[in-house]
């Protein structure tokens, strides 16, 4: 009796056949490193090595990083369905050097530009949760000829959040006999209090519905029913029942001194991002995010690459940024950073050449962005004003204490460049 891969339906099958003989020997399995062949915009084929396996450095992020335009999110874009395809149907230049052994995608992708899948239903897999979708599109229905319509839904983040928060409380309560795995509620707490300071959060809640196994746990604030987000419930209401009670549309909560508190759109974000991943992640996911960073402030990026590195170890799971953030380079060793470069004729992909785990963010963006080689508005306003001005001493002390020492030594600079001194 013998199983032809090929015949396989579905990428868990095929996951199940690779490293299901493991489970036998008490082997717990990981993603492994794996390359992604794909097309760029002349047609050439280039290849990114993705590499996850390491036993010393966190090999547990890779990332993507270059200018805008250079092809970052095609990339993600060609990861996401070429995976989705079954093997035999990849394309002969979109493929994957082998078959990738992750369970589950989860992609994440604030930009109302993106392009991405948005669900299994016209994916021939059997396991309809293996691909996650959460951004700003939706579908809306049919045109006139039959064909989805796909719109932009500002909500749809609010919504999914929610979703997400209940998902992961029920899953801490279905999965609690598994010793030393990581309870998703601690987890969004220890990442979500530091950063948001608040005292708990809440689901607004509509109390017509029977819900009087968990009325202990709601609270009236401002005028309005909250029910207090609590492990305990999942043991006492079935979870239709409380999506049914709860007002998903209205997000998540979160209480500070007995008030509603305001959040900023990238606080938003941040939750968003954070609940989505705790509330869908299982072992073995690859979480792909396009651009994490577009309304995060630098500290919340740091904050959500600690939240990742703290979800993503324990599920055995790995993740795959597209990003301009240099913050977010610099907690990656180089063997995971995959640098965009648009030559004249090409695109060229390649590893920086200097180790960028803990390294200083001006040697990365030098490398990165070339910021030597761009001229600055700063630096054209100082070359003009020296150019009209070119008794640099009078210059700096017109200017008095507007100047620092730093300001000081790029003008005596210039004044000697200028005058060929």
């Amino acid at each position: 009796f013998q199983i032809e891969v090929s015949d396989l339906v579905g990428t868990n099958t095929h996951k199940s056949y690779e490293d299901g003989w493991k489970l036998f020997q008490g082997i717990l399995t990981e993603i492994k490193n794996f390359d992604l062949i794909f097309k760029c915009r002349k047609t050439l084929r280039k290849k990114i090595p993705f590499q996850f396996e390491s036993s010393l450095l966190p090999y547990d992020i890779n990332v993507l990083i270059g200018s805008n335009g250079v092809g970052k999110s095609h990339c993600l874009k060609t990861l996401v369905s070429g995976w989705l395809q079954s093997p035999e149907n990849e394309e002969p230049t979109l493929c994957f050097d082998k078959r990738p052994n992750f369970s589950k995608l989860i992609l994440i992708s604030y930009s109302p530009f993106e392009e991405f899948n948005l669900d299994l239903s016209d994916i021939n897999l059997l396991d309809k949760s293996a691909y996650k979708y959460f951004g700003f599109r939706q579908k809306t229905g049919l045109d006139d000829d039959g064909n989805v319509r796909i719109g932009i839904n500002r909500n749809l983040p609010v919504l999914d959040s929610s979703h997400s928060l209940i998902d992961a409380m029920y899953d801490d309560e279905k999965y609690a006999f598994i010793r030393d795995r990581i309870r998703k509620l601690v987890a969004a707490e220890e990442v979500l209090r530091p950063a948001l300071k608040y005292d708990f959060c809440v689901f607004e809640i509509d109390l017509s519905f029977d819900v009087q196994a968990i009325r202990r746990f709601t609270h009236h604030i401002e005028g309005k029913d909250y029910l207090l987000v609590n492990e305990s419930i999942a043991k006492l209401v079935p979870i239709d029942a409380l999506k049914t009670a709860c007002k998903l549309s209205e997000g998540v909560k979160f209480i500070k001194d007995g008030r509603v508190l305001g959040l900023s759109s990238g606080q938003r974000l941040f939750t968003y991002i954070v609940i989505n991943v705790l509330g869908s992640i299982r072992d073995n996911s690859l979480v792909v995010i396009d651009e994490p960073e577009l309304f995060l402030h630098p500290t919340l990026e740091i904050e959500f690459i600690a939240l990742l590195k703290a979800v993503l170890k324990p599920f055995r799971s790995k993740a795959i940024l597209a990003t301009h953030s240099l913050a977010v380079v610099r907690e990656v060793p180089s063997n995971c950073v995959h640098i965009f470069r648009q030559t004249e004729d090409s695109l060229d992909i390649v590893p920086p050449p200097f180790e960028t785990f803990g390294a200083s963010v001006h040697k990365i963006s030098s490398y990165v962005f070339g910021d030597k080689s761009v001229t600055k508005p700063f630096d054209d306003w100082l070359k003009n004003l020296v150019e009209r001005e070119p008794d640099v001493e009078k210059l700096i002390e017109s200017l008095g204490e507007e100047i620092n020492e730093q300001l000081m030594m790029k003008i005596l600079r210039l004044g000697r460049k200028i005058s060929g001194s």
